[in-house]
């Protein structure tokens, strides 16, 4: 039998971490003490996570994970508030040692007003806001919305993950529409009218040297103003592979993409793709 975690200020134990009154859960593991090993949640939903630490970098259920595999952990119902490297499930990769994160999901359902990321810096994704080289996500679903509230320009946001580098792999990954509505797509925006995101994507913001293959994205992208990319699969790819990837919905920015909003480098491939975007060019005149 699965169990639903609720987690509120009566609950104050898991995984040896503490939940506070002000800024709600504190993520497990740190940059300076990251979380290592492995951790199965047992197909088992963690139900209504807060936290609010909105000037605060490496924020998620885990802050930092290291040489870590990360498994079956369901959230549903959350609100999370971070600066830099954000996501719903975990903060950052810390080193360049592999991590794998798989059969994950984290979805926003109704009954949860005002819930999704919030965040006002760089590297945010739904699952992963940093991933380093040689980290695999592999089978994982968010369902939300991601907001930039921003007084700066900022860059590298994803349905799944903001960034990624050198060997990593992205696979069977899914960006859903909202809970309840297959009409309303996840989102990710900018409530800042002034300011920008750039390297947006569906699933991975920015990708180095990755392979993204069988992932599907439902998800409406706005970069806002200047000069900035947004892809329906991937925001900026470099020397990346895109494979038997499906994505549907919208991408406006200076640079949109139906894939990818910008894919260079000299290696890298694009096939067996599907995309039904709406791609909107924004400019700073309008």
């Amino acid at each position: 039998d699965h169990e639903t975690l609720i987690i509120n200020n009566e609950y104050s134990d898991l995984i040896g971490t503490l939940y506070d009154e002000t800024k709600g859960f504190a993520p497990i593991g740190s940059a300076a003490s990251p979380f290592t090993g492995t951790y199965s949640g047992r197909d088992n939903e963690i139900s209504g996570l807060y936290i609010d630490r909105f000037d605060e970098d490496n924020v998620g259920l885990f802050s930092c994970i290291d040489s870590a595999e990360l498994s079956r952990i369901k959230i549903v119902n959350f609100l999370i508030r971070g600066n830099n490297n954000v996501g719903t499930l975990v903060g950052s990769v810390n080193s360049d040692n592999s991590a794998l994160i798989s059969s994950s999901s984290a979805i926003l359902r109704d009954n949860f007003i005002g819930g999704g990321v919030y965040t006002k810096g760089n590297n945010v994704g739904g699952i992963l806001g940093k991933g380093m080289q040689y980290t695999e996500l592999k089978t994982l679903y968010y369902s939300g919305k991601i907001v930039a509230d921003i007084t700066l320009d900022v860059s590298n946001y994803g349905g799944i993950v903001g960034i990624t580098n050198t060997g990593s792999l992205i696979n069977n990954c899914y960006v859903l529409p909202k809970y309840g509505d297959s009409t309303a797509n996840s989102s990710i925006n900018t409530s800042g009218i002034s300011f920008a995101l750039d390297k947006l994507g569906g699933i991975v913001g920015y990708a180095n040297s990755t392979t993204v293959s069988s992932c599907t994205a439902y998800i409406d992208l706005n970069a806002g103003l200047d000069n900035q990319y947004a892809g329906g699969i991937v925001g900026q790819a470099l020397n990346t592979t895109i494979r038997k990837c499906y994505v549907s919905g919208s991408a406006g920015a200076v640079y949109p993409g139906s894939i990818a909003g910008k894919f260079e480098g000299s290696s890298g491939l694009i096939a067996g793709c599907t995309a039904n975007v709406f791609t909107s060019h924004r400019n700073t005149t309008e």
